[in-house]
């Protein structure tokens, strides 16, 4: 019975071992499991926590790029906000700050263009005054002159009735000649001490007129620079878009815009076409992808409009801005034009490049202010004035390629024109363009032409090279329907959604 005891208890204590053991392996087994799926969940919360700092991290530098291009140091790739040395953002805008700001407490872009502009205020004011000065010494000048005028008439008119009186009373008044005589004499020399003084005066009003006029052109070269200053630092361009595209057909090159008749839209306005992302319009021409014109207005502010121009590259979208500077909504634009106009850049400007610049500006119901034509003679208004929006400078032929004498003082007066013209521009604050921007922010686009076989053509220019040959009609209808090509795919048909505008 003993040894039968004995047995049971090493049975006892060998499964209380094994049960112990199980609940041994089983807590540590489920702490183990524990701590892996906390692990996961700390792994999980701190790759979301990299993936926002990533993309905190992305939008920063798309701000500093975006400030960096503001500032004009777009190219730079170092800010130096630790340690400003050349060639970092932080130093060029310094540089810049100290070599064009006028005052050197200033050291942000701010306080600086606040500064120029309140320095070219200042000279325009100092300008008008100088000119107001001018005016003055002017009218004193003719009253001078006036009175020395009357004075003349009346020593002449004294000595005439002298001399007549010595003549027929000779005899009988001698005396009275010779006091005559004297008082002709002394008129004399109070004419010629009057002449005296007026010559003094002249040459003293025209030494100040002088002194003025050379201190209002310095007024005027300092205020050109200051001009040049702020635009240099701010480039910026008032104009801003007239609509957007609403909706294209690439297989028709057709687009619709979202201007119509409630906004006062013509028929074959020009329009260019600029890219989304733009540094604003009526400033950069690489921004200006293509260029459309309204073929029909169809609805209150929905028109259609064929494709004249397009950038394969950088096809037409939606929401892309369209603008041109030849229409506005309820305002009729001016322009002022001085030099050759060559739309079609053959390089010859013909009369039926003016009379195609005519049409393009007359379609809009825009007009031409002042003009001065192939001839040399002024057209329009003498002066211009702030209703003008833009002085568009076309080429002016070099004086020497000039064939015949009435050719040459032609272009003598076109480049006298060309000058007063842009005095008259900077005084008013009219922006001056070139033939080429004007054409680019119109949208115009040259007619295709007819080539005609064993005729020469100049691909890159669309001109003949057998000048010859050059036909005297206009291009038939049908090739004016003409568009060029655009994207492989299209879109389909419009919906009539555009049409209920």
């Amino acid at each position: 019975m003993a040894e039968a005891g004995s047995k049971t208890t090493a049975v006892h204590f060998s499964l209380v071992f094994f049960v112990l053991l199980s609940v041994i392996l089983a807590v540590v087994a489920y702490l183990g499991f524990k701590d892996a799926a906390e692990t996961a969940l700390r792994e999980a919360d701190v790759r979301s926590e990299l993936q926002s700092a990533n993309n905190a991290g992305k939008r920063y530098i798309e701000e500093i790029d975006k400030l960096k291009a503001l500032m004009g140091f777009a190219e730079l790739t170092e800010i130096g906000a630790i340690e400003s040395t050349p060639g970092t953002v932080i130093r060029e805008a310094e540089d810049t700050i100290a070599r064009y700001g006028t005052d050197p407490a200033e050291t942000t872009f701010a306080a600086s263009l606040r500064d120029l502009r309140g320095e070219l205020e200042s000279r325009s004011a100092e300008l008008a005054e100088a000119n107001e000065s001018i005016v003055d010494l002017q009218a004193r000048l003719a009253a001078l002159e006036g009175q020395f005028s009357t004075r003349e008439s009346a020593h002449d008119e004294a000595r005439r009735v002298a001399e007549k009186g010595r003549t027929s009373e000779r005899e009988r008044s001698q005396e009275l000649v010779a006091g005559a005589e004297r008082e002709v004499d002394e008129l004399r020399k109070s004419l010629a001490d009057a002449q005296f003084e007026l010559t003094q005066t002249r040459d003293q009003l025209t030494n100040r007129v002088r002194q003025l006029e050379n201190e209002r052109d310095r007024l005027i070269q300092k205020n050109d620079g200051l001009r040049d200053q702020v635009y240099q630092l701010q480039n910026v361009s008032f104009e801003v878009p007239d609509g957007r595209v609403v909706y294209v057909d690439s297989l028709n090159d057709l687009v619709w815009i979202n201007l119509g008749s409630e906004d006062g839209l013509q028929e074959r306005t020009n329009f260019s076409i600029y890219t989304r992302l733009n540094s604003g319009v009526a400033r950069d021409q690489d921004d200006i992808k293509g260029a459309i014109e309204v073929t029909k207005i169809t609805g209150p502010h929905l028109a259609e409009a064929r494709i004249l121009s397009n950038d394969i590259a950088r096809p037409i979208g939606p929401e892309d801005p369209i603008y041109t500077p030849l229409w506005s909504p309820g305002t009729k634009e001016r322009f002022a034009f001085v030099g050759m106009v060559d739309l079609d850049g053959d390089g010859e400007p013909t009369s039926e490049d003016r009379a195609i610049l005519y049409d393009l500006i007359e379609n809009t119901g825009a007009e031409i202010s002042s003009e001065v034509n192939d001839d040399g003679e002024r057209l329009g208004d003498a002066e211009l004035d702030e209703t003008t929006r833009f002085l568009v400078v076309g080429n002016i032929p070099d004086y020497s390629d000039a064939p015949t004498p009435e050719a040459k003082a032609a272009i003598e007066r076109m480049l006298e024109h060309a000058k007063r013209m842009k005095d008259e521009a900077r005084l008013q604050g009219i922006r001056v363009v070139s033939l080429s921007q004007f054409k680019d922010y119109v949208g115009y686009s040259p007619k295709r032409r007819l080539w005609k076989p064993g005729q020469k053509w100049n691909l890159q220019a669309g001109q003949r090279e057998d000048r010859d040959n050059v036909s005297s009609g206009r291009v038939s209808g049908i090739y004016e329907g003409e568009k060029p090509a655009g994207p492989d795919s299209s879109s389909g048909a419009v919906s009539g959604s555009f049409f209920g505008n």
